[in-house]
């Protein structure tokens, strides 16, 4: 007959199946708090970059709303002095911009 050890009137496949069961919920215990810890690391970064990206992007946005002030203003002072050069070319007086 085959020899069994038996404990706590429990069978030795018995117990190989508790022991296996137990130590299967651990490991997925301990790969799932590294997991979490590490996504949750990751999600962190992630919304830091987000905010660094987000600032730049309002910058750049800022500079070019600047720039288009800046050139609308040359334009106009360019219109201006050109009006003034055809009539003084003319021989028109200029205007008094005061």
């Amino acid at each position: 007959m085959i020899d069994q050890t038996v404990f706590l009137e429990l069978s030795e496949s018995i117990w190989q199946g508790i022991f296996g069961f137990l130590s299967t919920i651990i490991v997925a215990g301990a790969v799932g708090f590294i997991t979490i810890h590490w996504l949750s690391k990751q999600e962190a970064l992630n919304e830091r970059e987000g905010k660094i990206l987000n600032d730049r992007i309002t910058a750049y946005l800022e500079i070019l709303d600047s720039m288009a002030r800046i050139n609308e203003r040359t334009i106009v002072l360019d219109t201006e002095l050109n009006i003034r050069s055809e009539s003084t070319v003319s021989g028109k007086a200029p205007k008094n911009p005061l």
